[in-house]
């Protein structure tokens, strides 16, 4: 309506209309409020379990209480909760709860009487990295030997002040190893007693044989697998027995004892021929089994099944804590620690599954007792245990940990072992230079002894089951970019275990990924070898078909001309910005390996792949727009399963491809593109990063998608730094600022250091989830960390010691994971084929092609950027 315009006035029939219309918005809400009422709400989740507790704290008189209020309202005899105040009106308690000295704590309250704790387990959140104090040990139920745990619930645990735990020094477990090598050896009490104190008790010792002739299990495919073959799984049997004495020495004897009547009953003197003579090539460990405690594990109805598997893996820590179960009798049946770890098992649930099917094998009447699912009509004792911890009413789980001591030769010298296998302290003879560059050759081993006749790589391989992924698949799911890198770590690693068969193997593996380059038209009159010249050249097509090539339009709706100079990597149906980066990689390590001399001629050589590679990259960077400067991930046609997918690993891994090709050829179109990538994807890890959850933490996958962001940036930075400081000194200072500031980011949220570690198992490693020990993921964040200390020693930045001090951790960690042959590979059945690979996690065993390439990569720039200095702690 024109400015000055009448208004027209309401009449009746206005006024009518409007109240209408409000009673009939009024009644539309009223009707789906009604509706939304009506329906039956979901019934809240109960609150978490705390099983018999108030029952255990009868007449345990003064208790203190950590998270008192988040705690059941026990009205029972005998009982007196405190909090800290009421112990030491002065903060005293407190502020030692507060620090690391559980002693300190335990020996204060047993001076005022206190006796027990009782802490509720919500107290910490292991999400967050708490700190090792004592108040989160005892919430996040860690293992002390000042306060022995009587009873561990979901909700709350309760535990008594201890004057310490059982202590066995190496050179008395060395003896223990020795008495029972005498007995099995026929020599009965030839073995002196070892060293030690001289105590009696009442004392459980294992005993268990390594080295066993593996037995061979044929896998067939389930009916309801796909991609699957029958294969053969060889498995390295442990045979192990125990027993209780008054002494460690009469444990260890009887244990023994039954061992050699255990091997003979199962007919193991008919394979690996008697123990008297077995025993000259087998070597001898022993488990001293201690702190035992009662875990409730039964499950109320409604429980959220997240909350409940937080709580098993919080209790059960895998390799520390064996696990045994009964049910109504003295007799129980139980898994040693070492069991998770040369088994593989993947989680608490598969131990205690395992125990299960154990007792049920000796017990039928529980067996009958557990719940079965409806209509079920077999219910066979493999079926049974996956429920049975959780729901059979009398079944008792309690855990337990182990002093373990093994030979690692036979009769020869005694370790200790930690988690199945040597312990490696953070000390200059672990992660100094030639250590490191000794686990450098160890790691390069894997890949060049599993390199295949065509240049492809065993893919993955299972040691603890001694077979290949290639050995179960109809089809092999063969990874390029993966290939590559490895590739790239080959190369890199010829600097500082230089070798003929190293290079050659990795001179093979690049002519296998360059095999697959499709070159532009553009290049059909000087197509490099080996490049096929009958590729087809245009966007991959499902089925081995391929589009049309003159334009391709990108997922998000831009349509770009496809320039005749591009160059790519093309596997099966499929081509992948990673695959063209990892090639990238391999190509430029090679150039940097090359003797000098012959340098130019080399470059020569591959700069049609770097400059077609180059084209290729910035044709699938957005040039304008809000995605101006992100690259598309997939060079594929739209009726592709990849077409939309993309991946925040790849813009690192893209900047860090196209930085080496600029330091090599110093091709002028790199600058600009870099920088607007550089630009984007600040601005994308400054938000996302910004965004938590209600308690702090990140939600799943948007923490998966910043921490796999981090390292290839700080890598892509150190060298683009390098390749810009003295043009663009400025835009060098940025990417220096941002390199290190991501991986000082994933050093604060998520590494294993001092401070957060309650375990020397993880230091060094990275949290992942709660759902997984400390694994490879922390090589892949230790690269990050090692280029981010180069940007910070070059730029004289103050978070250089941090990133100092988090990539010698890292080190320490990826040392560890290393196979290296006679030290911690007894578990497996073939240690020829595992030596040299790099296990997944500390738990699992699982060698890949990408964890041997993370290790060397982290290990390898540590080696180039630290000084000697540097790398001691």
């Amino acid at each position: 309506m024109p400015d000055g315009s009448p208004r027209r006035r309401w009449k009746t029939l206005d006024y009518a209309l409007a109240a209408g219309l409000v009673l009939s918005l009024g009644w539309l809400g009223f009707e789906m409020y009604g509706a939304v009422a009506s329906k039956d709400a979901a019934p809240p989740p109960p609150p978490p379990d705390h099983g018999d507790l108030c029952e255990r704290l009868n007449g345990r008189g003064r208790v203190l209480a950590l998270g008192r209020d988040m705690l059941p309202k026990c009205d029972v005899e005998g009982l007196s909760l405190l909090v800290p105040v009421d112990v030491t009106p002065d903060g005293g308690i407190e502020r030692l709860l507060s620090g690391r000295d559980d002693g300190a704590v335990a020996d204060l309250l047993a001076a005022r009487d206190v006796r027990h704790v009782v802490v509720a387990s919500a107290l910490a959140n292991p999400s967050l990295l708490p700190r090792v104090t004592v108040r989160n040990r005892l919430a996040l139920y860690k293992p002390s030997d000042r306060f022995r745990a009587v009873y561990l619930s979901e909700a709350g645990g309760l535990y008594e002040v201890a004057p310490g735990g059982l202590e066995v020094p190496e050179a008395e477990g060395a003896g223990l190893v020795r008495v029972a090598r005498a007995v099995l050896a026929g020599s009965g009490r030839a073995a002196a007693d070892p060293p030690g104190p001289a105590r009696r008790g009442e004392y459980e010792v294992a005993v268990q044989l390594q080295g066993l002739k593996p037995v061979e299990r044929i896998e067939k495919p389930q009916p309801d697998e796909r991609n699957r073959k029958e294969h053969v799984r060889r498995l390295r049997r442990g045979l192990f027995a125990s027993a209780r004495g008054g002494t460690l020495v009469e444990a260890t004897r009887a244990a023994a004892e039954k061992l050699a009547d255990l091997y003979a009953r199962r007919g193991l003197d008919r394979i690996d021929g008697p123990i008297e003579r077995a025993i000259e090539r087998l070597t001898v460990e022993v488990e001293v089994m201690h702190d035992w405690n009662e875990v409730r594990t039964l499950v109320a109805p409604g429980t959220p099944e997240l909350r409940y598997r937080g709580f098993l893996w919080r209790t059960f820590e895998l390799g520390l804590h064996g696990v045994a179960v009964n049910r109504g009798t003295d007799r129980y049946r139980y898994r040693l620690p070492s069991d998770a770890i040369y088994a593989g098992r993947k989680s608490p649930e598969d131990v205690l599954e395992r125990v299960c099917r154990d007792l049920f094998e000796t017990d039928e009447r529980a067996l009958a007792e557990v719940p079965r699912p409806p209509g079920a009509a077999e219910f066979p004792a493999a079926e049974a245990a996956k429920a049975a911890y959780r729901t059979l009413p009398g079944i008792r789980v309690e855990r337990f940990r182990s002093h373990h001591f093994r030979e690692m030769t036979p009769g020869g010298e005694v370790r200790g072992l930690s988690r199945g296998i040597p312990p490696l302290p953070l000390t200059p003879e672990a992660v100094g230079r030639a250590s490191l560059r000794g686990k450098v050759y160890w790691a390069t081993r894997w890949l060049v002894e599993n390199l295949q006749p065509d240049g492809r790589f065993r893919y993955l391989y299972r040691p603890e089951l001694d077979y290949y992924l290639s050995d179960m698949q109809i089809v092999e799911q063969y990874n390029e970019v993966r290939h590559g890198l490895a590739t790239y770590s080959l190369f890199m690693s010829h600097q500082e275990v230089p070798a003929p068969d190293l290079w050659d193997a990795a001179e093979r593996s690049l002519q296998w990924i360059l095999r697959s380059v499709v070159f532009g038209p553009a290049w059909r009159e000087r197509l490099p070898k080996p490049a096929d010249p009958e590729a087809p050249f245009g966007p991959p097509a499902p089925g081995g078909r391929t589009a049309p090539a003159g334009e391709w339009r990108c997922p998000h709706g831009d349509v770009r001309p496809v320039p005749p100079d591009i160059a790519y990597v093309r596997h099966l149906d499929n081509a992948k910005m990673g695959s063209v980066a990892a090639a990238t990689l391999a190509i430029s390590e090679l150039i940097r390996q090359t003797p000098e001399a012959e340098r130019p001629a080399r470059l020569d050589e591959f700069r049609p792949f770097l400059q077609g590679f180059a084209s290729f990259m910035l044709l699938m960077q957005h040039a304008s727009g809000a995605r101006a400067g992100s690259f598309d991930h997939y060079f594929v046609a739209p009726d592709h399963g990849h077409y939309q997918r993309s991946t925040t690993i790849y813009p690192g891994e893209i900047l860090f491809a196209l930085a080496r090709i600029h330091g090599l050829t110093g091709d002028p179109r790199i600058p600009p593109a870099y920088a607007a990538a550089h630009r984007y994807e600040k601005a994308w890890f400054d938000r996302e990063s910004a965004i938590r959850e209600s308690d702090g933490t990140y939600a799943n996958a948007r923490r998966v998608d910043l921490v796999q962001f981090v390292p290839w940036i700080s890598m892509a930075h150190n060298d683009m730094y390098l390749a810009v400081r003295d043009e663009d000194p400025a835009m060098a200072a940025e990417y220096a600022d941002f390199g290190i500031a991501v991986s000082d980011w994933v050093v604060r949220e998520y590494l294993f250091d001092e401070d957060r570690t309650f375990f020397p198992e993880y230091l060094g490693g990275y949290f992942k989830w709660e759902f997984e020990l400390p694994a490879m993921h922390s090589m892949v964040y230790a690269e990050g960390t090692a280029a981010a200390f180069r940007l910070a020693d070059l730029t004289g930045d103050p978070r250089r010691e941090t990133m100092r001090r988090a990539t010698v951790l890292g080190c320490r960690f990826a040392a560890q994971q290393i196979v290296v042959p006679g030290l911690n590979d007894q578990f497996m059945p073939n240690p020829a084929r595992a030596r040299g690979g790099v296990r997944f996690g500390i738990n699992r065993s699982e060698m890949r092609t990408d964890y041997s390439y993370h290790t060397l990569s982290a290990l390898n720039q540590a080696l180039r950027f630290f000084d000697d200095d540097d790398l001691l702690p």
